[in-house]
């Protein structure tokens, strides 16, 4: 039985008629650690559009997602330093030109992996995407679309990442807009907690102590309660 859809005089072949009942879970059978580690599915959509976070979210739910084992090199700064799979260009790259890691084109608002109809033959500012790359995403969002129409939810595939879209409040995060940027948002956030806890520590005693008493207090506690140190 052919894997694809046959293809007779330029029109594609009828759809799957089978529709399972039970969603596939491709870690039923699997041990612990045959399973995808929790930081890989943290990092994998990482500044990707929403287009490409549906699909390596596909690829995670049916089993088909492979770990990158070795670092590969970036198309734009040809150094090796991406570290997730199916991504061709690296973290930095992707945000100082505010494009999608995977596919390598600006997010376009709205696109998802159901939109197959609606791909164009764009090409990336750099040219580097070359005729690998386009067969390989447009099979990857072939076997999507084969997954929808085969019985799954509309808006379970797709639904999911419909923050991606969404307009950030910290206007840093702006100009990636359309783009995954959780994991930037957490580590800012880290950032900032590390530098008030260095900002804390290198304080003198005494005002250290106020400033942990006014932390535990919280925004509620009186403006005149005494400063003294018989609390701590």
């Amino acid at each position: 039985m052919p894997s694809k859809r046959l293809v007779r005089h330029g029109a594609r072949g009828s759809q799957q008629v089978h529709m399972n009942k039970v969603k596939f879970d491709p870690y039923r059978f699997k041990v612990n650690d045959q399973r995808l580690p929790p930081v890989v599915l943290a990092f994998m959509t990482s500044l990707c559009c929403r287009r490409c976070c549906d699909i390596l979210q596909w690829k995670v739910d049916y089993g088909k997602y492979i770990p990158l084992e070795r670092q590969r090199k970036c198309n734009c700064c040809q150094e090796r330093t991406v570290t997730i799979a199916y991504h061709h260009i690296c973290q930095r790259c992707a945000t100082e030109r505010a494009r999608c890691a995977k596919c390598q084109k600006p997010p376009t608002l709205g696109n998802s992996t159901t939109g197959t109809e609606n791909r164009g033959d764009d090409t990336n500012a750099e040219g580097n995407a070359n005729a690998d790359i386009r067969e390989e995403e447009e099979e990857e969002e072939d076997e999507a679309a084969e997954a929808m129409s085969a019985g799954m939810p509309k808006g379970e595939l797709s639904g999911k990442y419909v923050f991606v879209d969404q307009e950030d409040s910290d206007e840093e995060f702006w100009p990636l807009r359309g783009l995954d940027i959780r994991q930037l948002k957490q580590r800012k956030k880290e950032l900032a907690r590390l530098q008030e806890k260095d900002r804390v520590c290198r304080l003198r005693e005494r005002e250290r102590r106020t400033v942990l008493r006014g932390a535990l207090r919280g925004p509620g506690a009186e403006e005149g309660a005494d400063d003294s140190d018989e609390e701590i």
